[in-house]
This record gives structure tokens, sequence and C-alpha cells, in this order.
């Protein structure tokens, strides 16, 4: 997978558990600290995935961070986001 493959799973099932416990909230109110936590968690989670190259975080282009989704390039060494594989290397 790539690195924004990466991103946008990681994305998914974030929402997915925001949404399954955003409906269990009237069974328990302990579903809103859940569902505060995995906002929480899946709302910083640009920072998690970095360039492979520089180590810089995807959310930031430039020197600023990004709102919405993360480019395609590096913003600081220019690498292709979207073609770099991660993972296991064969060395």
């Amino acid at each position: 997978m790539t690195i924004l493959e990466k991103y946008w799973t990681f994305n998914a099932v974030g929402v997915l558990l925001f949404v399954w416990a955003m409906s269990k909230r009237s069974d328990d109110p302990k579903y809103d600290a859940v569902a505060f936590g995995v906002f929480l968690v899946f709302g910083i989670g640009g920072f998690f995935f970095r360039c492979p190259r520089c180590r810089r975080p995807i959310i930031f282009y430039k020197n600023t961070l990004m709102t919405g989704p993360p480019r395609r390039t590096c913003g600081r060494c220019g690498e292709e986001l979207g073609k770099v594989k991660t993972g296991k290397r064969d060395h």
C-alpha cells in the first residue's frame, strides 16, 4: 500500500468507528466519550503518516498545516506519495 492509501484507509476506519459510537450514544452515555476519543485520535491521524524520504508529516505543505486531504507530493522534498510503497522491503 502507498502512504496515501494507508492514510485514507485509516480515516475510513475512523469514520466507521465514529458513526458506530454515535449510533450507540442513546443506549449508554459512555459512548459519548468513545466518540470523542475516536474523533481526537483520527483527527490527528495525519501526523502518523510521514514522507519516507524526509520524514515530514504528509498533512503539511511547505510550512503550513493543511486542512483537507493531503497532496500527492511531499511539500518539502517533492516525493510522489501516491507511488511510494511502504512496508517490508527486500534487501
